[in-house]
């Protein structure tokens, strides 16, 4: 009936709404480069090309860097190529990709620290919803980081999903929500010490109900400590050599600026962490003995055959116990505001 003029109406009129989202893509992607030079960023790239025709928009941003000062940090990142591509039928989920290397620097009064990322994956996915709602997902695969010490650290895969509630949410609903989950996180002999130097897993899902304030944390424990912030860890896994731990619980920061927390915790493998622990001086012989007498009063015996003892891991008064046995003081965190 319609012949050959409406698929080739069809067809033309596809490939002129490509064209058109090429068009918004690229403007989309030097708007925010301005964007951040006008905020005081110093923002660098080569040749920025666009296509990926017919199923996907695709912007290719070769070296892309940018520059910022938070307080009295500088930091710095720089990548080899960051793609950033969506769907012709979804506008609203954006996709990026950036392998290979990436330099990250933060120069500060007293502080430097430089790291070198190889990657042989890092994609991610930003999907945008109403009133300022979002979800961010995270994958990243076969990492190698070395930092200005040359201390070398690896990570087989992180899978990451952050979301964003809408503006609109009803009060008692989160900001945030997250899960994070990492295989094979390598560091060196000189942080792992007394532990093996391979955490074969690391899982945790949270939710955070304060105000999100880029790139300040020291607000965020300012929130947390006097405008009733509340950081919830639902779940947290860790399997780290004979160590295995279950925990979740509320954080928060005292008045002294310490994290403060009560954490219901589950912990197989407890014996050899104790003794780990002891034999590094990171805690001493009667705190040990404490510990360990508790935790065999209380342990159980797993379907593994594995010792497992439930306890409450506290943080209290700038101190780490496990139940009422100190075992580690804490370091205060840096609030804004604070005094030093």
């Amino acid at each position: 009936m319609f012949g050959l003029g409406f698929p080739a109406l069809l067809i033309a009129g596809y490939i002129g709404y490509w064209f058109y989202l090429e068009s918004q893509l690229r403007s989309f992607v030097l708007g925010w480069i301005e964007d951040q030079r006008a905020a005081g960023y110093q923002v660098t790239h080569g040749t920025i090309t666009t296509g990926g025709f017919p199923l996907s928009v695709e912007a290719d941003v070769p070296a892309p860097s940018i520059t910022g000062i938070t307080g009295d940090t500088m930091m710095t990142w720089q990548g080899e190529m960051l793609r950033i591509s969506f769907a012709p039928w979804d506008f609203l989920t954006y996709r990026f990709d950036s392998p290979g290397e990436h330099l990250v620097a933060m120069v500060g009064t007293d502080s430097f620290a430089k790291w070198s990322v190889l990657a042989d994956t890092a994609t991610g996915s930003w999907a945008l919803g109403s009133g300022g709602a979002g979800e961010l997902v995270l994958d990243l695969g076969g990492v190698q980081v070395v930092d200005a010490l040359d201390q070398r650290f690896a990570l087989d895969r992180l899978n990451a999903t952050i979301r964003l509630a809408s503006r609109d949410a009803p009060v008692e609903e989160p900001r945030v929500t997250a899960t994070a989950d990492v295989a094979g996180l390598g560091l060196p002999e000189a942080l792992s010490a007394p532990f093996p130097p391979l955490i074969e897993r690391l899982s945790v899902e949270g939710r955070l109900d304060a105000p999100i304030v880029p790139s300040s944390l020291p607000l965020l424990w300012l929130v947390l400590r006097d405008y009733g912030g509340r950081l919830a860890i639902d779940r947290a896994e860790v399997g780290w050599g004979e160590l295995a731990v279950e925990t979740s619980g509320e954080l928060r920061v005292d008045q002294g600026n310490y994290l403060a927390g009560r954490f219901p915790t589950r912990i197989a493998g407890f014996e050899d962490t104790l003794g780990r622990l002891q034999q590094a001086g990171m805690i001493d012989g009667l705190a040990a003995a404490g510990a360990a007498t508790l935790a065999s009063a209380l342990a159980e015996t797993g379907r593994d055959g594995r010792r497992i003892v439930a306890v409450d891991i506290v943080l209290e008064d700038g101190r780490l116990k496990v139940q009422d046995f100190t075992l580690l003081r804490l370091q205060p965190v840096p609030v804004a505001g604070a005094q030093g």
